[in-house]
C-alpha cells in the first residue's frame, strides 16, 4: 500500500483550515496555479517551496529561492526536515506535512453534555434570574406591593442577562458553529445564584461568629465567582486545554484581588471593604461568646487613643503646611 502525503494549512492558533492530499512526491507549493498546493497568500512566491526526499532519504521541505523564504521555530531556514509536527511558515501561511501512516493521538473523552442543550438550560437560567430578582426586590421593598416595580426590575435584569448571553452565543457561533444561547444564559443564572448565596452566607456567618474579616474581604470571593463564570463561558465555546485556561483565570482572579486591595488601601487607608459589620441579624443567631464590659471598655480606650494620635498627626501636618 502506497503512502500518501497530506499538506495541512493552519491558522495562527494551530487549527487546521485546509488539508490537501497528495499521492506522490515531489509536492510543489506556491501561488502559481501549476502547483500541487496553491497558496492564497501575496507574500508567497509563485513557486515557493517543494517537499521531497533529501540525499539521505529523509523527508524535507526546501525553499526554491523565494524572496521571503521559509521560517521554522522563528528562524529563516533554506530547508527543514519534516517529522509530522514541524510547522513551517511560508509568507503568512503556516503549514505542516504528514504522511497517511502518521500516528494520531488517542481520542479525547467527550465531556460535552449534548442532552443539556437548547430550551431546557435557557428556561432554567431564566427561572434562576427571575427568582433571584423577585426575591431581592421583595426584601428591599418597604412600601405596599406594586406589581410594576417587580416587572420593571425583572425585565431589566433579564434584558441585561440576555444581552450578555447573546454576545457569548455570537462568539460561540463564530468559533464553534453552535450558539448555545441556553447554556450561556444558564451560566449567568448560576453565577447570580452563587453571588446571592455567598452574600447571604457571608453575612450570616460573620454575625454568628463575629468574623468581621468575612464582610471586610468577602468581595474577593465575588471576584473568584465572576472569574469562574467567564471560565465556563469560554469552556462552552472551546473545551481545549481546560486546565491551562483554569490556571490562567485563577491568576487573573489573584491579580484582580491584589488590585482591589491596593485600591482600597489607597482610597481609605484600609484593605477591607467595611470597618464593621453592616448586617445586623436576629440576636438568636449569635453563637460567639459575649464580651465583658471591661474587655469592651479596654478596646474602646485603645481605639480612642489610636484615633487621637491620628488626629494629632493631621493637625501637625496642617500646621506645617501653613
Amino acid at each position: 500500500m502506497s503512502v500518501a502525503y497530506f499538506v495541512e494549512l493552519l491558522s495562527r492558533t494551530g487549527e487546521i483550515e485546509q488539508r490537501h492530499r497528495i499521492a506522490q512526491l515531489p509536492i510543489r507549493i506556491g501561488r502559481a496555479y501549476d502547483n500541487d498546493v496553491i497558496l492564497d497568500d501575496e507574500h508567497a512566491a509563485a513557486h515557493h517551496a517543494q517537499v521531497e526526499f533529501d540525499d539521505e532519504g529523509l523527508l524535507q521541505i526546501r525553499d526554491l529561492g523565494s524572496r521571503n523564504g521559509m521560517t521554522y521555530l522563528g528562524r529563516a531556514e533554506p530547508q527543514v526536515h519534516i517529522n509530522g509536527n514541524s510547522v513551517v511558515r511560508i509568507g503568512q501561511t503556516h503549514l505542516r506535512i504528514r504522511l497517511s501512516n502518521f500516528e494520531v493521538e488517542p481520542e479525547v473523552v467527550d465531556t460535552n453534555n449534548y442532552h443539556w442543550e437548547g430550551v431546557r438550560p435557557a428556561l432554567a437560567g431564566v427561572a434562576l434570574i427571575e427568582l433571584l430578582t423577585i426575591s431581592s426586590t421583595w426584601l428591599s421593598q418597604t412600601e405596599q406591593f406594586n406589581l410594576l416595580v417587580y416587572l420593571q426590575s425583572g425585565l431589566s435584569i433579564l434584558l441585561v442577562a440576555a444581552l450578555w448571553s447573546g454576545l457569548w452565543a455570537a462568539a460561540n457561533r463564530l468559533f464553534a458553529k453552535h450558539p448555545r444561547f441556553g447554556r450561556h444564559i444558564f451560566i449567568v443564572g448560576c453565577g447570580m445564584l452563587s453571588l446571592q448565596i455567598w452574600e447571604s452566607v457571608c453575612a450570616v456567618l460573620a454575625f454568628m461568629f463575629s468574623w468581621e474579616w468575612l464582610t471586610r474581604f468577602g468581595n474577593h470571593i465575588e471576584i473568584l465567582i465572576l472569574v469562574f463564570v467567564l471560565y465556563f463561558h469560554l469552556c462552552t465555546i472551546k473545551r481545549r486545554y481546560p486546565r491551562h485556561l483554569l490556571v490562567l483565570f485563577l491568576v487573573f482572579a489573584a491579580m484582580g484581588s491584589g488590585l482591589s486591595l491596593m485600591s482600597k488601601h489607597k482610597n481609605t487607608g484600609n484593605f477591607g471593604d467595611e470597618l464593621y459589620m453592616s448586617e445586623i441579624l436576629s440576636p438568636g443567631l449569635r453563637l460567639s461568646k459575649d464580651e465583658s464590659l471591661d474587655s469592651f471598655t479596654n478596646k474602646a480606650d485603645k481605639l480612642k487613643s489610636i484615633v487621637d494620635q491620628e488626629r494629632g498627626k493631621v493637625v501637625l501636618d496642617a500646621d506645617d503646611e501653613e
